[in-house]
């Protein structure tokens, strides 16, 4: 298990230098024969394995549905009775995994034998684990430097061609080194390295589910002799939903199952101590339903469903990796009550309502014994320690904390996700001219609100009304200040760079790397990929002969718009975005200026923007001269959407001869200053210093007053 050079990949702008020199800085050699390496993910293999084998044994209902389970097509399998379970909409042909006691249940109704009744009957341990093994043989592991670029995400698991001596397929599954190096820079606590032991062990378990489910779909090595597992008259290549689960997503179906949620591990959602690792209800309507089939009818993504958080304790995590509870023979099963064999101590459960979200449901997680439970060896002090610690926690921010924390839940600061979008666009993307990158982050936030569809969807999500939340549209409209400072590009773009990627595994058990396999293949350095440049303007008209400044114009008119409805914006954003816009204007003129036929295929020089520092205040549009000026603060207890009028949604929408939606032209907003501005300037070079420009010098005073 190891890899030759970097598996994600080299030329990205920059970034493999990069990561060279932190290699070097951290001494590190991603590979098995790294004894650095492999002294930490030993443990984690050996835990992933204690796991696997106690479920297999076990014969837990999650495992035998992954070994045994019928591959079916919804409509050849009866949906449960008062579940409110229906077909998956919109997802031709789609499959299901469902156990092989569920099986036996469809049988017995039809008072009709079982066909896999033997695999319980007649096969032992060995023949559950032999099948386990040949399903996952062709399994390869691999490192990856940052698979979900800052997401969340830590393993990838895909399929690769074989080379060398055996040329059938491979499926190779990539864990980001991420929590290798957080267990290999040695100043984490005890309790901190078994929880990101316990996680990587997870995650590994998670993707082999991905693995056995590739080769389920297609190459599954069940012998033709005994009854079949594969139902499917169309063999799609997508994953089943698992057990009639509302998300195609096996590897959380499994955590579902063996952990009661999905594990998530690090700063997210929880606000108190420790921050450490929690359970969650798995899926729920805020999951991101985006990047899975989903069946969008299923009760739990529906509003009014009961969401569950619980802590996954140190203490949980520890007793996993102690020999003592493998050995211990009065555990006979250890995989009861998710591994942990009692109710977990810290647990909420809530019903989620209209914008209720994880973060807003579960802000805390206090003790929550349940009745009838008698405290292990350990807890009782456990408990006591955590509730001192907590004590001393709510005193030091008793009297000003929750009143700050509900101030800042309805400030632009509160979208975390959107503000690591902007940040990594500023610090890295920008600055390497990662045009792909750039792109996709440019993308996410334009994607705040749902530009490019109708105009009453678009204002339906515009902070005037009630569906809206208040600061999506602070983040579009930077993502349109981003696509301003990038290309415009007239066909595809797409990284043409590629690297050759070469895997190397191990043959036999150990870490030696002799009579090893070699996987190869040509990569692209990034397979993201965009279609040629586009521009929408929901609120006056949509122009098919654009550049760069039709940008910054819609995001001025937007600003103005909002301003038009009084609503109250957030001032040190306001401000950010009216200074960006005057920078990149500037920019911009001066380079059609200099260039009139190539000025739309450069980047800016400068983008300038970044998060402003945390404040309060709120300023609003004084209607009479177009001037924003400061009137309050977020701490007077209006919503930014509260002073807000509504807008007119009887304007008839009609459809243009290429059947595109025509945008309005009769929205009237006084832009002050903001109106007039034309498009003369001087010119200079996107590569050349800038002498007489300093986006500092351009005062957003112009437009704000701050009486």
């Amino acid at each position: 298990m190891g890899v030759e050079g970097n598996s994600q990949g080299g030329g990205r702008g920059g970034r493999e230098g990069e990561r060279e020199r932190e290699r070097g800085r951290e001494g590190e050699n991603w590979s098995v024969d790294n004894p650095r390496v492999w002294n930490e993910l030993r443990v984690v293999v050996e835990l992933s394995n204690r796991i696997l084998g106690a479920m297999i044994d076990e014969r837990h209902l999650i495992i035998a549905t992954f070994l045994f389970g019928i591959l079916a097509e919804w409509n050849q399998i009866p949906i449960p009775p008062n579940t409110g379970i229906q077909i998956p909409r919109d997802i031709p042909h789609p499959s299901i995994l469902i156990p092989p006691e569920y099986y036996k249940q469809i049988c017995d109704s039809k008072r009709e034998p079982c066909p896999l009744d033997f695999v319980y009957t007649e096969w032992n341990r060995n023949q559950w684990r032999a099948r386990f093994r040949e399903l996952v043989r062709d399994v390869v592991w691999s490192f990856i430097d940052d698979v979900g670029r800052n997401q969340g995400t830590y393993a990838v698991t895909d399929r690769r061609e074989g080379m060398g001596s055996e040329k059938r397929k491979q499926i190779l599954v990539a864990v980001d080194v991420a929590p290798l190096r957080l267990l290999m820079r040695g100043d984490i606590t005890v309790a901190e390295r078994c929880v990101v032991v316990v996680f990587m062990a997870v995650t590994m378990v998670h993707e082999l589910m991905h693995a056995i489910i590739f080769v389920r779909g297609n190459e599954d090595p069940w012998p033709d002799r005994l009854p079949s597992l594969d139902w499917r008259v169309n063999k799609e290549t997508r994953e089943p939903f698992v057990y009639f689960d509302a998300i195609a997503e096996v590897g959380f179906s499994l955590e579902k199952r063996m952990l009661g949620g999905e594990f998530i591990h690090g700063l997210r959602r929880i606000n108190d101590i420790p921050f450490g690792a929690h359970i969650y209800t798995w899926p729920t309507p805020e999951f991101d339903l985006t990047a899975f089939p989903i069946n969008a009818t299923h009760p739990s993504l529906q509003l009014g469903m009961t969401a569950t958080a619980s802590r996954y304790t140190s203490l949980q995590a520890s007793r996993l990796l102690s020999e003592q509870f493998w050995k211990d023979a009065n555990i006979a099963v250890k995989s009861d009550l998710f591994f942990a064999h009692q109710p977990n101590p810290f647990r909420s459960s809530k019903v989620i309502n209209r914008h209720d979200t994880m973060e807003t449901l579960f802000t805390r997680l206090p003790e929550n014994i349940e009745p009838g439970v008698v405290m292990r060896p350990g807890e009782r002090e456990m408990m006591d320690f955590w509730n001192q610690r907590n004590l001393l926690w709510e005193e030091r921010r008793r009297g000003w904390y929750d009143e700050c924390l509900e101030i800042w839940w309805r400030t632009p600061w509160n979208d975390l996700r959107n503000r690591q979008f902007i940040k990594k666009f500023s610090s890295h993307s920008f600055p390497s001219r990662d045009e792909i990158d750039c792109r996709h982050l440019a993308q996410k936030l334009t994607n705040a609100l749902p530009w490019g569809t109708n105009i009453s969807r678009y204002r339906n999500y515009l902070p005037m009304k009630s569906e809206a939340e208040p600061s999506d549209w602070i983040y579009h409209v930077v993502g349109l200040l981003m696509l301003s400072a990038l290309p415009i590009r007239n066909t595809p773009l797409k990284n043409r760079q590629t690297f050759h990627q070469i895997h190397r595994y191990r043959a036999r058990p150990g870490t030696d790397l002799q009579d090893t396999v070699l996987i190869g293949k040509i990569l692209p350095v990034d397979g993201r990929s965009f279609p040629p440049s586009k521009y929408f303007d929901p609120l006056r008209q949509r122009k098919r002969n654009f550049d760069q400044i039709d940008y910054i114009d819609q995001v001025e008119f937007l600003v103005s718009y909002i301003g038009g409805h009084k609503l109250r914006v957030s001032t040190p954003w306001l401000r950010g975005i009216l200074r960006t816009a005057r920078s990149l204007r500037v920019q911009r003129e001066r380079l059609r200026a200099r260039d009139p036929g190539g000025y739309k295929e450069v980047w800016v020089g400068e983008w300038g923007f970044g998060i402003p520092p945390y404040e309060t205040g709120l300023s609003e549009m004084d209607g009479r001269d177009g001037v924003w000026r400061e009137v309050g603060d977020y701490a007077d207890g209006e919503d930014v959407g509260d002073r807000g009028v509504e807008m007119d949604d009887e304007e008839e929408e009609v459809e243009d001869e290429d059947g595109d939606e025509d945008m309005d032209e009769d929205v009237e907003v006084d832009r002050g200053r903001d109106g007039d501005r034309g498009r003369d300037g001087g010119g200079d070079d996107e590569d050349e210093d800038d002498e007489d420009y300093d986006s500092d010098d351009l005062d957003p005073d112009d437009v704000m007053d701050e009486d």
